[in-house]
């Protein structure tokens, strides 16, 4: 989706127009949450009209659905990466032993083998 056609969304959805659909894939992660946060807004404020409800109400849910599966997915993607960081800190000392630096200490800082967590 180019940048024209993901503003003629976003300002189909502030309007309140009810649109073809969106590939959501094709949107980001804050897109798509300005998207449903616009559509809970007009519900909030009565703004849908009886005949547009149930289709606004639908694409409300369709946009939980897709932020939820992209939390979940990087949610899996930080558990599959987070082994292979502390097996980096893991490694018994010698040549191949990441340095890292304490920042929270002085100016003359001094190198040290401890995993940063």
């Amino acid at each position: 989706m180019t940048a024209k056609e993901t503003g003629e969304v976003m300002e189909a959805a502030e309007t309140g127009e009810v649109t073809e659909q969106v590939d959501l894939s094709d949107l980001s992660y804050l897109a798509i949450a300005r998207q449903l946060d616009q559509i809970i807004q007009e519900l909030d404020k009565g703004q849908v009209d009886v005949d547009t409800l149930d289709i606004r109400f639908s694409q409300a849910v369709e946009l939980v659905e897709e932020l939820n599966r992209r939390i979940n997915r990087a949610k899996m993607k930080v558990e599959e990466l987070t082994p292979r960081l502390k097996s980096v800190f893991d490694t018994p000392a010698g040549d191949d032993t990441p340095t890292t630096y304490d920042i929270s200490a002085t100016s003359d800082t001094q190198p040290t083998n401890d995993p940063p967590f």
